[in-house]
Order: C-alpha cells, then structure tokens, then sequence
C-alpha cells in the first residue's frame, strides 16, 4: 500500500482551500471598503466634504450630521413604525 498519493490528496486540498479562501477574502473586502468608506464620510463635517472627498479617516470627527437626519427627515418615525 502506498500512501504517497493521500500527502498529494491533501496537498491539492489545501491549495484549494487557500485559493477558495484568498478570492472569498478579496471579495469580502471590495464589498466592506465602500461601507466603511460611507460610514467614515457619515462622521465628516459637510464643510471638509464639501472641499473635498476624505480618505477611510475622517479629518474630523462629528456627528452632526446624524442630528440634522433626525431633525429635518422621517427616519425617528420610520424607526418607531420598525419597532411597531
């Protein structure tokens, strides 16, 4: 009995697994970066994003704009009709 072809059975499994787990990887992050980009802008003041458009860190931090969603829209009332 040779046992020379269950290392090589193993072997191709785990190029396998690595190569099934680097593409799920680098799908993970194309589909992460742009909400954390859109998370990260979310606590940027208007002025710097109005000059220009920031990295994955804000500049500056605030979250003003998260008062002024709550003040001048309907997503309290949406929260509560979710709740409901």
């Amino acid at each position: 009995m040779s046992h020379g072809n269950s290392g090589s059975a193993k072997l191709r499994k785990s190029i396998w697994l690595f190569t099934f787990y680097a593409v799920l990887a680098t799908f993970a992050f194309i589909w992460l970066v742009p909400i954390i980009w859109a998370i990260s802008m979310s606590f940027t003041p208007n002025e710097i994003l109005a000059r220009q458009i920031g990295g994955l860190v804000p500049s500056q931090f605030t979250t003003e704009n998260y008062g002024a969603i709550m003040r001048v829209s309907d997503v309290p009332r949406w929260f509560m009709n979710s709740i409901i």
